[in-house]
């Protein structure tokens, strides 16, 4: 059964203690849980009670240009994957994580082996990424020759100036629930839906005759019925600072932004106006730089493995919150986003 988020109201299992759209805390936890070093008790009256293991993340930098056969080799060694597996995850241009540890000294034992095949990668901490990944969702927007002021979805606002805008990284994401019946503020007539809902449920026969003759596993091709174009739009940080908080994106989805609150109340098609507003931030912000390295992972696993095989195997196992994050291509975009601006905070630190 799903547990809608009090915070932006979209569905969750009920098993998860937050959200895996935006991290806020969802309703009480029925039962204890223990599961791979992560301990939930019953609430207290109101106060939560909760005590997480933290764990250290390996993360691999962006691969320029083909895998020589010496790095494949070495990789499969390292990681126990197969040659299919290694070209497909290093293909994508973007960050990811490889490994998940709750030892830190087991996650820079792996980064050392990487080091070896000339492959950059970093340890970080799991906590820091979850808080990182809770973006601020726009839903208007104003601007002037200097700034643009976000509304943000929650009643608040974000101020950031256009010589302080560091990083855009745009995606695409599917829309799920009732949000992939409301596009761009219409409904779409119940015949509609029922008729997409049939054809729908005729290519995911289809799809699975596919996947069932090709005998891959569990790794399948993305397959998004109802996308809408997204991005994260990030300031350039104070270096030295450390509060998460300083590093927090504003996100823009075409779906629910109002963009004739910046080009005026002519301005109508949802489409293009995304498209717009990017360009309009890239001219007026000389040094922003755009990122679509997520646009090109068209990868994402099954609900359930086709076969026994899994080419992928989860780190420490099938844990809830990983299939959770690699069944939404939302949740999947916001781990994703994050890395990728750690990726050039990184190189604007010389690191």
């Amino acid at each position: 059964m799903a547990v809608r988020c009090p915070k932006c109201g979209r569905p969750n299992s009920e098993q998860s203690a937050r959200c895996i759209y935006c991290g806020a805390v969802l309703g009480e936890i029925k039962s204890e849980i223990r599961r791979e070093g992560v301990i939930r008790l019953k609430d207290e009256g109101a106060k939560r009670v909760e005590q997480v293991r933290e764990r250290f993340l390996v993360v691999v930098s962006p691969v320029e240009g083909r895998l020589n056969e010496e790095v494949i080799k070495g990789l499969r060694r390292l990681v126990g994957w197969d040659r299919y597996t290694v070209m497909i995850k290093f293909r994508g241009g973007a960050p990811w994580v490889l490994r998940r540890f709750e030892e830190a000294n087991k996650g820079r034992e792996l980064i050392e082996g990487l080091k070896e095949l000339g492959l950059d990668g970093y340890l970080l901490k799991e906590s820091g990424l979850e808080r990182l990944e809770q973006k601020l969702i726009a839903v208007s927007g104003a601007v002037d020759e200097e700034r643009v002021v976000f509304a943000l979805e929650d009643g608040g606002s974000r101020e950031m100036r256009f010589e302080d805008l560091f990083v855009l990284v745009r995606g695409r994401i599917g829309l799920e629930g009732e949000f992939r019946k409301r596009l761009g503020g219409f409904r779409m007539p119940e015949e509609i839906i029922e008729k997409d809902s049939i054809f729908e449920r005729y290519m995911e026969r289809r799809r699975e005759k596919k996947r069932a003759k090709l005998g891959v596993g569990d790794l399948i091709s993305g397959e998004v019925r109802s996308e809408v174009e997204v991005f994260d739009l990030y300031p350039r940080p104070v270096l030295g600072k450390k509060e998460v908080e300083e590093h927090i994106g504003v996100r823009v989805i075409e779906s629910e932004f109002d963009f004739s609150s910046i080009f005026g109340g002519s301005f109508q098609p949802r489409l293009l106006g995304i498209t717009r507003l990017r360009e309009f931030l890239k001219e007026r912000a000389k040094f922003l730089i755009v990122d679509d390295s997520f646009i090109g992972l068209r990868y994402a696993y099954s609900e359930r493995p086709v076969s026994g095989r899994m080419p992928m195997p989860l780190s420490l196992g099938l844990r809830k919150r990983a299939q959770e994050k690699l069944h939404s291509m939302q949740a999947l975009f916001n781990e994703y986003s994050s890395l990728i601006y750690l990726h050039h905070l990184r190189r604007l630190k010389g690191v």
